[in-house]
């Protein structure tokens, strides 16, 4: 394999990653027809008034019939729950609305489903009462810390993809280098952010089996989404990257002024 070929395999690898991660990165931006199917991890809240109910709460106020309601205003919950890398987004079956983008948004389900019921302390209490039985969704200080620092590793490891995208382009050693350790730095970040995101979902999704009666569940499931799988497609292909860039640092030599592989 002629080392000329090694700098085109690993560009393309690291292009390709590159895109994933842009895909991954713009999730949960806005509600759009693109960016809110793309979520590390949803909240899907669609059967808790039915709970709520059960529980002897009544639904009434529970939820808001507006898709473009503020967040986090006590007009009413959603059915769904989105979260991204940048914030975090709220649907109904007919449309949805987007909070404050900040870097690094937290996962934390109880607080934001909280924060938009109504502020009727009753119906608070008897929320989390439902919610509470489960340790994992209301646990906001693992979830918010770990969610953060998850998305803070994929966000330094796309920022490395790119430079080694770019970097490997120059046909120098040097530059060779620089693009073996920037391809190997992001693909040990995004390996650790989306195994951090993996153990997010996994440790919260067994609310869906917790029974509030013989025949009810608490109505809330959470679920792992495409920006996440994204994430470890994109840790591959740039795990995979990082042998060509290698072998084209070792090989590559310059004589007079041509470069020679």
């Amino acid at each position: 394999m002629r080392g000329e070929y090694c700098v085109y395999g690993a560009t393309l690898l690291s292009l390709f990653s590159a895109i994933m991660l842009v895909f991954a990165n713009i999730s949960q931006l806005s509600p759009g027809a693109v960016t809110s199917g793309l979520f590390f991890a949803e909240v899907n809240c669609k059967g808790l008034g039915t709970a709520y109910d059960v529980a002897g709460g009544g639904s009434g106020g529970l939820t808001t019939g507006d898709p473009k309601a503020a967040l986090g205003q006590g007009i009413g919950s959603r059915q769904y729950y989105r979260y991204g890398v940048y914030g975090a987004c709220g649907y109904l079956p007919n449309g949805g609305t987007c909070n404050a983008t900040s870097f690094g948004y937290p996962f934390d389900p109880s607080g934001q489903i909280g924060a938009d019921i109504t502020t009727d302390r009753g119906m608070r209490g008897t929320l989390f009462g439902l919610l509470g039985g489960d340790q994992a969704i209301t646990d906001s200080v693992y979830n918010m810390t770990l969610s953060r620092a998850a998305n803070l590793l994929i966000f330094l490891g796309t920022v490395m993809c790119g430079i080694a995208l770019v970097v490997g382009i120059f046909k120098t050693r040097i530059t060779f280098l620089v693009a073996t350790i920037m391809s190997g730095g992001s693909a040990l970040f995004l390996m650790v952010g989306a195994a951090m995101w993996s153990a997010i979902v996994a440790r919260n999704a067994p609310i869906a089996t917790r029974m509030l009666t013989e025949t009810n569940t608490v109505g809330v499931t959470v679920t792992a989404g495409a920006a996440l799988y994204l994430v470890w497609v994109g840790f591959v292909s740039q795990t995979l990257s990082v042998i060509p860039y290698v072998i084209s640092f070792l090989t590559f030599r310059r004589q007079n002024g041509k470069a020679y592989e």
